[in-house]
């Protein structure tokens, strides 16, 4: 698991809110992107202006590697990495949970603001949440 602390940085740095920020924040970058980097981007049919990466080793050295790092980025697949790498911290790779998939449900449907609002599915949605929430925070 060594990989997971790169893999943490990369996610946190590439949530960067605003240049101004990156600006302040990031020492300067190397002046070219790894060939390897682009190549990964391209198989997967993915632009290399739509992404962005900052790569800063843990012991505090420097700067080994950025791309798009100045570009405002959305942060919820970042959140997802650094979700996922707590869970695997805290919780262990051998941890299982269920997962309930409902009926009919369409992505988005505990939001009262999409057009796949499903009022029911909601309802049952907090219910079992809260649910969730108090039965672990009474243990």
């Amino acid at each position: 698991m060594s990989h997971l602390p790169w893999l943490l940085l990369i996610a946190l740095t590439c949530a960067v809110a605003t240049p101004p920020f990156a600006q302040a924040q990031m020492p300067s970058a190397p002046a070219s992107v790894p060939s390897l980097y682009l190549e990964r981007l391209a198989a997967a049919r993915i632009p290399a202006d739509a992404a962005g990466a900052v790569v800063l080793p843990l012991d505090g050295g420097g700067l080994r590697f950025a791309a798009n790092e100045q570009k405002a980025m959305n942060p919820a697949s970042t959140m997802k990495l650094v979700t996922t790498y707590s869970a695997l911290h805290l919780l262990g790779p051998a941890f299982t949970f269920r997962t309930e998939v409902y009926a009919g449900a369409a992505h988005g449907y505990t939001m009262a603001d999409t057009s796949v609002h499903n009022e029911e599915g909601e309802r049952r949605h907090w219910d079992a949440l809260l649910d969730l929430f108090q039965r672990n925070l009474k243990s």
